[in-house]
């Protein structure tokens, strides 16, 4: 396992990138790539790649299932990478849609404006942080006060929230140093600040959970719709292998799971918005896979995979602990 040092990473970075592409671009290609290119695709036929957060891959994945399904000429691969890294993608021309855990800065979409490349940005879900821990750790359930202290380093030994944990150094665990679950944590909790010294990164989501599982004095950071669907098997079989963090809401003392209907209305406070955008010169096969998401049917798989659709409403269902 490669340990990284997150502390290192700037939020400034997308920036950079974003300048550095906008000069080789200039310099090399000019303003030909999207004129000059054969429309070889349409809103439901042809091949195109996208780009996503691979904290989002399995709601991704459950759109794609559907979308390829029913429109049998489209095909659609998906890559999946840490937020940065998908911003490169689209700014390197490498695809023309991307589905990112937050919207477009104003320096990635002053980039496509000088490109003549106008962003589209689509909502189409809310979804959020789950913060997870070993099966066998006696403490999973934290106030929103504790867990600011956790994330910005001011608490880092178990002991300090419980004197009888038997766990010793706490250990934060991301998926990814670039990821957005990273960024979350750093604008969330540490005013863009550097991260803890506690803090590393593996390579993806469910790397996290298979270091929870092994480790005891560890905290995972991961994006919910990796276990927010109960109907899935494979995601009943990971949400055996750990306890999902609880956060004690101030009003009720009760303490709130990242559960579709808490998301809802907001007792769950980590949350956040999930964009289809693109940058498509024409009306091709991103615009008509972003059109599907936002449907009444692609809203209707992010309302099943347990993620909170943006045009939709959501049944609030009670969930009480025996």
């Amino acid at each position: 396992m490669v340990f990284t040092d997150l502390s290192k990473q700037d939020m400034k970075a997308v920036k950079y990138i974003v300048l550095f592409y906008f000069t080789l671009f200039l310099a090399s290609c000019g303003n030909n790539s999207a004129k000059n290119k054969v429309q070889k695709d349409t809103p439901t036929s042809g091949f195109i790649k996208i780009a996503a957060d691979e904290s989002l891959a399995p709601i991704v994945n459950a759109e794609l299932e559907v979308f390829l399904a029913t429109y049998l000429e489209a095909h659609i691969q998906p890559i999946f990478k840490g937020e940065t890294e998908v911003i490169k993608k689209m700014v390197s021309d490498s695809v023309h849609s991307v589905i990112l855990a937050r919207s477009l800065y104003k320096e990635e979409k002053d980039f496509f404006t000088q490109k003549s490349l106008i962003p589209k940005e689509t909502k189409i879900a809310t979804d959020a942080i789950a913060f997870i821990v070993h099966k066998e750790n006696p403490d999973s359930e934290f106030t929103s006060v504790q867990m600011q202290e956790i994330m910005s380093g001011k608490i880092t030994k178990w002991k300090q929230i419980n004197s009888k944990n038997p766990s010793d150094s706490i250990r934060i665990v991301f998926d990814n140093p670039n990821s957005s679950t990273a960024r979350y944590v750093k604008e969330k909790f540490n005013e863009n600040k550097e991260l803890p010294k506690n803090c590393f990164a593996v390579n993806t989501n469910e790397e996290v959970m298979n270091y929870i599982e092994q480790h005891k004095n560890a905290i995972g950071v991961i994006g919910v719709n990796w276990i927010s669907d109960i109907d899935d098997t494979q995601i009943q079989k990971f949400r055996k292998r750990f306890h999902v963090v609880g956060i004690i809401s101030e009003k009720d003392k009760i303490a709130y799971q990242p559960y579709q209907s808490y998301i809802a209305d907001g007792n769950y406070p980590y949350t956040r918005e999930v964009y289809f955008i693109s940058t498509e010169p024409h009306r091709g096969l991103g615009t008509g896979l972003g059109a599907f998401i936002a449907s009444h049917r692609g809203q209707k798989v992010v309302q099943k995979a347990g993620l909170v659709p943006a045009t939709m409403p959501v049944r609030v269902v009670e969930i009480k602990k025996k």
